[in-house]
């Protein structure tokens, strides 16, 4: 795991030690002692003392030499080495050391040249500023500083900079395999192509060479798993697991292991608390976990937990095509009822509670919003009089009416949405006094009838053997003009009718898009 930092004022610079606040990245500064102490007095050292000792601070496990000219002694501390080293992975980087030697700003001495680089406190915000650059590319999971003295012979301190680093791991290959016998995942339509597609559908990538992150193994692990339950495996498990290669220090392969569990299948589906409906009423307009019978297993269904909310929409609308419109569908629970023999299937009742409400019958029925066109034009499309039912469906279909005479005036935005209010209700009244009125609900229909709008320009894609013109003499739209929603669909049916085409469909081949800067055109 990478180890992250917490930076905090760093004081005190010419302390003998230096520790930055953080989990495991370390700045530190000991004293090596290479060599005898200087002689005091003012005489020249013994020439011995120019030489490397078993006590010589060491770059990277390797001794230093001596250097080819000594600094003056009347300068303090001198920069003398400065290096990374990857001691936790054998010495052996991934990533080639000149990389991080462009986010080191630290500068040595050159004995060669006489050029000496002094230690101070600029220095020292320097290797801090280094700490800081390297931990922000992103390519280490630990990195710890180290400073060391190298007393030259003629007493002056030479510092030896060492920056520890232990890079990230980096992954070189991606499996999927059964936990059971760690071969390639291929079951029920799933292999590793099918999660790489659904991988990349949802913007999850683990690329070659890409750095080990636990989030992204999570989503991965996440995703396949929601594959493995739409197959009915409810209490699948993924687990990545990281496996290094050998003879490559810090390369892995990232292994997604499988472990399915029986596959649960409904057997059999109960509703509680349906009283105006029957089992097999509310069952019938299911469409995804249906079951296939209380005695049948074979014929059982694969529970599809993330299709339910659909199957619950269709009973909810169903209930309220029939005046229930306070009905609520419960979450649903899985009642185990055994096993098969090898364990590889679980059969299920799937128990779903139904609050269905009284039925209501329709009382006053209004519109609002609407300036363009009169209620008068609008109330006959909706075929629910006072003291019918409630019925959604009718709504529904009204409303699709509404659009095309929006639709054909340029107001293709069009929408509305049913308001339903008790009849005699107070506002602010409490729930109590709301429920003991008559089942009566005034419908309010809110229209937003957005803009009108224009068409600026029609173009056409594809018609490689067929000129502009020829398409142009079947349409009833024309640019300048008012955009027909009606006039667009009897223009498809005429381009249809010519067979030139393969069969245009309004929703796939028709592209309508909002002019830029130009307040309603398309």
């Amino acid at each position: 795991m990478r180890n992250h930092n917490l930076w905090a004022g760093l004081s005190g610079y010419a302390a003998a030690a230096a520790v930055v606040c953080a989990a495991a990245p370390v700045w530190a500064q000991a004293t090596v002692q290479a060599g005898p102490p200087a002689a005091t007095g003012g005489g020249p050292p013994p020439a011995s003392q120019t030489a490397a000792t078993a006590s010589q601070p060491a770059l990277c496990g390797t001794p230093l030499p001596p250097p080819a000219n000594l600094p003056p002694t009347n300068i303090g501390p001198v920069v003398f080495y400065f290096g990374p080293c990857f001691d936790k992975q054998g010495n052996i980087p991934v990533i080639e050391p000149q990389t991080y030697l462009y986010y080191i700003q630290l500068l040595p001495s050159l004995p060669s040249q006489n050029t000496w680089r002094p230690y101070n406190d600029q220095t020292e915000r320097t290797v801090l500023d280094d700490f800081k650059r390297l931990w922000a590319t992103n390519f280490l999971d630990d990195l710890s500083i180290e400073i060391q003295d190298y007393h030259f012979s003629n007493g002056v301190i030479g510092k030896v900079v060492t920056y520890h680093m232990e890079e990230r791991e980096r992954i070189k290959n991606t499996t999927y395999v059964s936990a059971a016998d760690n071969k390639p995942y291929d079951k029920d339509g799933l292999n590793r192509t099918k999660f790489e597609d659904k991988l990349r559908e949802l913007g999850i990538t683990i690329r070659l060479d890409s750095f080990v992150d636990q989030s992204t193994e999570s989503k991965v692990a996440n995703t396949v798993r929601e594959m493995l339950v739409d197959k009915g495996y409810q209490d699948a498990k993924v687990d990545p697991a990281i496996e290094p290669l050998a003879g490559a220090p810090k390369t892995v392969n990232l292994t997604f292991k499988i472990t399915e569990g029986p596959k649960v299948k409904i057997s059999d589906v109960a509703f509680i608390g349906n009283k105006v409906f029957s089992n097999g009423d509310l069952k019938g307009k299911m469409k995804q976990n249906k079951g296939g019978g209380f005695w049948i297993f074979h014929g059982s269904g694969v529970y599809q937990e993330d299709k339910f909310e659909e199957d619950a929409q269709r009973i909810t609308d169903f209930y309220r095509e029939n005046g229930y419109i306070q009905v609520n569908v419960g979450e649903p629970t899985l009642k185990k009822m055994s096993d098969s023999k090898d364990g590889k299937e679980r059969f299920m009742t799937l128990q779903i509670p139904i609050s269905e409400g009284r039925r209501f019958k329709v009382g006053e029925f209004a519109f609002d919003g609407n300036t363009k066109v009169p209620s008068t034009s609008l109330r006959p499309l909706f075929k629910m009089q006072t003291g019918d039912y409630y019925n959604e469906k009718k709504i529904h279909d009204g409303l699709d009416k509404a659009k095309e005479i929006y639709g054909s005036a340029g107001y293709f935005e069009m929408t509305g949405l049913p308001e339903l209010t008790p009849a005699g209700a107070q506002p602010n009244e409490p729930p109590s006094v709301t429920a003991s009125r008559p089942a009566v609900v005034n419908v309010t229909m809110k229209m937003q009838e957005g803009k009108q709008y224009f068409i600026n320009r029609i173009t056409f894609v594809g018609n490689t053997n067929t000129r502009d013109n020829v398409i142009r003499r079947e349409l009833r739209l024309y640019e300048n003009g008012v955009f027909n929603t009606e006039a667009l669909k009897f223009s498809i049916r005429r381009l249809n009718q010519l067979g030139y085409f393969k069969p245009i469909e309004d929703q796939k081949n028709i592209t309508v898009e909002k002019e830029p800067g130009k307040d309603n055109q398309v």
